[in-house]
């Protein structure tokens, strides 16, 4: 493959990203917590498997720890994730954190030193960065990203809810 397939593929990759789904008020998982909910990858390796528990198929292997999944269900120790191309599958609780992280989507993103889009520029993003989440208002979120800290607008993520506050 050229360089310039390899770059069109990818960047066609980075814009079929899911929707998180709608935020039901009252859901809870058999944890206790809300459903649908983010969390992120807390091993440097998680199997993701057809079903819940270790007698499924491993369906996906992920390699990047604090990468942003979605947890869209429950059953005793096991979760129910979708990530941000809508791959569906279900992890053990031990191999996710409640660390909250986001991806960067589209194809460039501005990080910013103040929730505005006239601040001073931190750093552009590219599509595939991941950064902890700091806290969000409706339209931004402040991000960590290896210690550069500053706010993008939260169209440019996967792993917040639309009009999510986060403090």
């Amino acid at each position: 493959m050229s360089g310039l397939s390899f770059v069109l593929v990818f960047f066609a990759a980075g814009l079929a990203y899911s929707q998180p789904l709608p935020r039901e008020e009252g859901k809870f998982g058999a944890s206790g917590l809300p459903l649908p909910r983010f969390v992120s990858i807390s091993a440097s390796r998680a199997n993701m498997r057809a079903g819940p528990g270790e007698q499924y198929p491993i369906a996906w292997v992920y390699t990047r720890e604090l990468y942003p999944l979605e947890i869209i269900g429950e059953y005793d120790q096991w979760r129910q994730v979708r990530d941000v191309d809508g791959t569906e599958g279900w992890m053990h609780r031990v191999l996710l954190s409640g660390n909250r992280t986001a991806l960067v989507v589209q194809g460039t993103a501005s990080l910013f030193r103040k929730p505005s889009s006239i601040a001073p520029l931190v750093a552009r993003l590219e599509a595939g960065v991941v950064g902890e989440v700091l806290e969000c208002s409706p339209s931004w979120c402040r991000l960590d990203i290896d210690g550069a800290r500053g706010w993008v607008v939260t169209s440019a993520l996967w792993g917040t809810f639309q009009g999510e506050i986060i403090n």
